[in-house]
């Protein structure tokens, strides 16, 4: 039972429904921060920041590299009773890591290594809000492949904007119990969503082991680009300046902010792309790549020029007048804020090639320039490290993410047969 084209909406119309839903899913984001930053301090907001990297970690490890595998997937072969046994099996098999990463902590010895935090209901929190989040991520990329956006949209909306929201306020009494909120709505919209559709049926699934194989071949890229988050704000913490700390920490935040400002477009682009390619040819789809191009270098410069020269306004209206004396740190950081807006627009032109993870040698090649320049600049003070660390490993990133996509699509011999 497959969704026709005449189905399917139009581009312009699910633009502006994704458009919509990402907008209000980040400002909820937003909101989460705003809601630690007044009702706690410094500390506190880099306890939260901190954890929610830590987080944004664990995300890829559970989705076994489904986010982009699936919807990809399901857009090149939109049959309904494939589609859900491949959401059941993901959903089934990240449980099982989740099950396997929560008997670890409960293991003694620390067994998952002393870099992660010490606090064993810290991790579970964590471990149980995403697998929460792996359980919506993967209903909406089911949603995503069929191009259904509107069923999509309010579910994108509550788990990703309302909830982290509505949990902050229990900051007040830990971190751990703004997760664990947070897990048990996403947990609930899950089970009401499973609800809605219909119940999968028994059968295979056409090449499995491919979907497999690009499924897993992208996890080490999506934890390479999760790292480029998480390392240089765990590594900050050594720096002992619990303000400026948390304003390096916001940085990281803003670029998951401009992530999910540069969603519409992946989320649209991807199963448009992937089929256009699958069934005409790269050719097929040039005009959407120049355009993803143009949208991508537009949105970098003006990240760029509003890290640059308004940072102090910013922080003042997301945070406090209390963070705004550290600008400067947030106009440092500013080039690789240029790089992760290119990454983010034009890695599903990448992506949109087929099963191929390209996309994940890229993150893994920019997480071993940070770790090498990290190396290289011992020497030099933490902060001034990892600014410059970071910078050119998230510039590079966004530098060869273009300009693979411009190669691939351009080149007279990209032309494949339909």
């Amino acid at each position: 039972m497959a969704d026709g084209p005449a189905s399917r909406p139009s581009t312009g119309a699910s633009l502006v429904v994704t458009f919509a839903s990402i907008a209000a899913a980040a400002l909820g984001n937003v909101a989460a921060y705003k809601v630690v930053a007044l009702l706690g301090d410094p500390v506190l907001l880099s306890d939260y920041s901190v954890d929610r990297r830590y987080l944004a970690f664990l995300i890829p490890v559970l989705a076994l590299g489904g986010g982009v595998a699936i919807p990809l997937r399901i857009a090149i072969r939109p049959v309904m009773e494939e589609s859900l046994r491949i959401l059941y099996l993901q959903l089934v098999a990240a449980a099982g890591v989740a099950l396997l990463l929560l008997a670890l902590l409960a293991t003694p010895g620390d067994p998952l290594g002393s870099r992660l935090p010490d606090d064993t209901l810290r991790l579970a929190a964590i471990v149980v809000m995403a697998y929460a989040s792996n359980c919506t991520a993967m209903l909406y990329g089911f949603q995503r492949g069929l191009m259904r956006f509107r069923e999509g949209a309010w579910l994108l909306v509550l788990a990703n904007g309302v909830f982290p929201a509505v949990a902050a306020v229990a900051v007040v009494h830990s971190v751990e119990l703004t997760f664990l909120i947070w897990a048990a709505c996403s947990g609930v919209l899950a089970v009401v969503m499973l609800g809605r559709l219909p119940r999968p049926t028994r059968g295979s699934i056409p090449n499995l082991g491919s979907l497999v194989r690009s499924g897993l071949g992208r996890v080490p890229g999506d934890l390479a680009y999760a790292a480029l988050f998480l390392l240089p704000v765990s590594e900050y913490a050594a720096a002992d300046a619990p303000t400026r700390e948390a304003v390096f920490n916001y940085f990281f935040v803003m670029l998951g902010v401009l992530t999910a400002a540069a969603s519409p477009i992946a989320i649209v682009m991807l199963p448009l792309i992937g089929a256009r390619v699958a069934t005409h040819g790269r050719a097929a789809a040039r005009r959407v790549v120049l355009a993803n191009f143009i949208v991508a270098v537009s949105c970098g410069l003006v990240v760029f020029g509003a890290l640059r020269w308004v940072a102090g306004p910013l922080l003042t209206l997301l945070l406090s007048r209390e963070y705004a004396g550290d600008a400067d740190l947030l106009s440092a950081l500013a080039p690789a804020a240029l790089g992760v807006a290119l990454f983010v627009f034009l890695r599903t032109t990448v992506d949109g090639l087929g099963e191929r993870p390209l996309v994940a040698g890229i993150c893994v090649v920019a997480l071993a320039v940070f770790v090498g320049l990290r190396l290289a600049t011992t020497g030099w003070s933490l902060e001034s490290s990892l600014v410059l660390s970071t910078n050119v490993s998230l510039g590079m990133l966004g530098l060869v993410t273009a300009s693979v996509s411009l190669v691939m699509f351009t080149r007279p011999s990209a032309v494949d047969p339909g």
